[in-house]
């Protein structure tokens, strides 16, 4: 926010001081952006900002969606594309099932090849989630890369025909983890 004052000061100079006591601004917010979010409800909000959203994808790219929130999934989510956990949020299934219904784009590319993606991101949790690879093409159920004090707690990963959870180069605690139709390495 900036704010112009322009002083009509007859015999002032320009090294007088003005003192303002008791300023009031008024008129619209200006919001942020990108804004993403949508009338609701859907079946992903952002329990902080009370916002809903019609993909994970867009709930985390959303300018309101900070650090420490909880993006929750009220329902079944169908995904064409990996979600990239870019922030330091918690993903709660609420025991509800992500599906990916795309493929990997080529069989080199490490990007895009997962149902979800912790990529150099720090204090992510994803819980009570069922991942169904049943509709994706060479993914993985959860790739993380490079990141640290990341949490998998009560999550199942079914029919995925690559990794159930791939770990590199990052420390991330797993617990109550179930894979079933999965590829191992």
């Amino acid at each position: 926010l900036v704010i112009y004052i322009t002083v009509d000061a007859n015999s002032q100079t320009s090294s007088d001081q003005v003192v303002i006591t008791n300023l009031t601004v008024t008129g619209d917010l200006i919001p942020c952006s990108p804004q993403f979010d949508v009338t609701g409800p859907t079946d992903i909000q952002n329990t902080d900002t009370g916002e809903y959203f019609d993909t994970l994808q867009e709930a985390v790219d959303d300018c309101d969606t900070l650090d420490g929130h909880t993006l929750e999934m009220t329902g079944d989510v169908t995904t064409d594309a990996q979600v990239t956990l870019n922030k330091e949020v918690t993903l709660d299934g609420n025991n509800n099932t992500l599906t990916p219904d795309f493929a990997k784009p080529c069989p080199s590319c490490n990007d895009n090849n997962s149902a979800i993606g912790i990529t150099g991101t720090d204090n992510v949790t994803v819980q009570n989630l069922v991942i169904d690879g049943s509709q994706g093409t060479d993914l993985h159920g959860i790739n993380v890369y490079e990141s640290v004090d990341i949490v998998i707690e009560n999550v199942t990963v079914n029919d995925i025909n690559r990794g159930g959870i791939i770990v590199n180069g990052s420390a991330v605690a797993v617990t109550d983890f179930k894979t079933s139709g999965s590829g191992w390495y």
